[in-house]
């Protein structure tokens, strides 16, 4: 049935956005753009404190391609104004904000592993003197995600004592153990499949939430991880490659760094485990640690911002062709070490204007095209209703100068449940003739709208999709809303 709804939700909306394409002055598709970080560190580990586009070489299968643009994510001060309270952002705004997220997998350990996962992470937090933006979560046998100390929401934002809960850390966990000690689902002990899709689908879910927070978002995931290759019920073995690859793509361009701390014993089976494991650090910029190494996990997680920078890179539009392509990135500077991506998966949506706008919309991360910065609290004037304040960076936009600058961008909304459904309403326009002096106040504090929408029931996050209508460039954003 869910299955149906959506596909009826992307009916709507690519016929909508084929007819807002069709009156658009769009003279060919423009060019998605793939977004990852790198770790930079020169020969003696510290972190490079400069580092331009032009200090890069990126080998695209082996082919040497130019970098759009390469930006540190930590700063000494803001580059752009502060958020403020529950405001989100699509890109970095820079100073030094960074946050961690530690997941133990319960679903898909062994008893042993669970004990192990469960003393390192109490012996690491407990030496951290603040834990501030750290979060702990379980991944239970029943398939489900249970918060130790949770990511701060749209009602439930960080409280000043939250930087000292850590020193609660082990009553926390022991009770949060004796709340999910409970046996592992029939279905994922003799359905392989089953398992693998679920726990993909979970770490997509956390994924979603932990993307909307500031700064550098590093995930350690404390695991004996799933098959790359399994079996399912009717005898046939599913290959999960293209999954986890569509999955590792989609965190990179979320700003997430993946590190995980790989729990099976080398004497069982389960080295394909391994090589999901693998792929999806790769896939990241993050590191595969093996077992024992959660301490050092969480070090690195939460002590590389400072060398982590935001690459962006236009690909061909024949590598969005539904294919794996390796990618490379290297220095100029042959002291400087990199970590980057292992490669992407060029989504074959992306290339085609109408469906790149239906991805933004719908899928598995938001696209930071354009830039979008944005709050959404409950109105004041209409009971019921969200009011919704979103900024616009308008250098992301084709305006023509003249004695103003012209442009126009139209924006939707999608909304999620348990999936992302699109809103049926029109995309709502908004025309600009901005003067140099509010042109020059809007690339500081971005183009302002400001409208209250109602809510379908049971909406937990808002995607903002913004589309510029002269260019075709699109940028999303996804808010969390507080419920009525």
């Amino acid at each position: 049935m869910r299955s149906t709804l959506k596909h009826s939700a992307l009916a709507l909306l690519l016929g909508a956005w084929f007819a807002a394409l069709a009156e658009s002055p769009l003279l060919g598709p423009p060019r998605p753009m793939l977004t990852f970080n790198v770790v930079a560190q020169d020969a003696k580990g510290d972190p490079v404190r400069e580092l331009y586009a032009g200090d890069l070489r990126l080998y695209d299968d082996g082919k040497l391609m130019s970098v759009a643009f390469c930006r540190p994510i930590e700063t000494a001060s803001q580059a752009a104004a502060p958020l403020g309270p529950r405001e989100y952002s699509n890109r970095p705004t820079g100073g030094k904000s960074q946050s961690t997220l530690v997941l133990l997998d319960l679903l898909n350990a062994n008893l042993a592993e669970r004990g192990l996962g469960w003393t390192e992470i109490v012996r690491t937090l407990k030496k951290f003197e603040s834990s501030q933006h750290l979060y702990v979560y379980l991944l239970t046998k029943e398939g489900t995600l249970h918060a130790i100390h949770a990511l701060p929401t749209a009602e439930s934002p960080l409280e000043p004592d939250d930087d000292f809960w850590v020193a609660r850390i082990q009553p926390l966990l022991d009770q949060a153990m004796r709340d999910v000690n409970r046996l592992r689902l029939w279905e994922f002990q003799v359905n392989p499949d089953a398992r693998v899709q679920k726990t993909l689908a979970l770490l997509q879910e956390i994924a979603s939430d932990f993307a909307a927070q500031p700064g550098r978002k590093s995930l350690v995931w404390i695991t004996h991880g799933v098959p790359i290759l399994a079996n399912t019920p009717d005898g046939n073995q599913h290959d999960y490659t293209s999954m986890v690859r569509r999955i590792g793509t989609d965190l990179a361009r979320s700003g997430i760094t993946i590190y995980t701390v790989d729990q099976s014993e080398r004497s069982t089976a389960g080295l394909n485990s391994m090589d999901t494991l693998r792929e999806l650090s790769g896939l990241t910029a993050g590191q595969w640690l093996p077992s024992d190494h959660t301490e050092k996990a969480i070090a690195l997680a939460t002590s590389e911002g400072a060398a982590t920078y935001q690459v962006g890179y236009v690909p061909p539009l024949d590598r969005w062709d539904g294919k794996y392509h390796k990618l490379r990135v290297t220095a100029e500077n042959k002291n400087t070490r990199l970590r980057g991506i292992d490669g992407y998966y060029g989504d074959s949506r992306a290339a085609d204007p109408a469906e790149r706008l239906a991805l933004a919309a719908l899928g598995g991360a938001d696209d930071s095209g354009i830039g979008i910065r944005a709050t959404a609290i409950p109105s004041e004037t209409v009971k019921g209703w969200i009011h919704f304040q979103v900024r616009v960076d308008p250098a992301d936009l084709e305006l023509t100068s003249g004695e103003t600058y012209a442009g126009q961008f139209a924006m939707r909304f999608a909304y999620y449940t348990n999936g992302w459904e699109s809103a049926s309403a029109p995309e709502i326009p908004t025309q600009l003739h901005l003067t140099r002096a509010e042109h020059d106040a809007a690339l500081r504090d971005g183009v302002g709208v400001s409208l209250d929408r109602p809510l379908p029931a049971g909406v937990s996050k808002v995607r903002i999709v913004v589309r510029d209508v002269q260019s075709g460039a699109v940028g999303s954003l996804t808010v969390p809303v507080i419920k009525q």
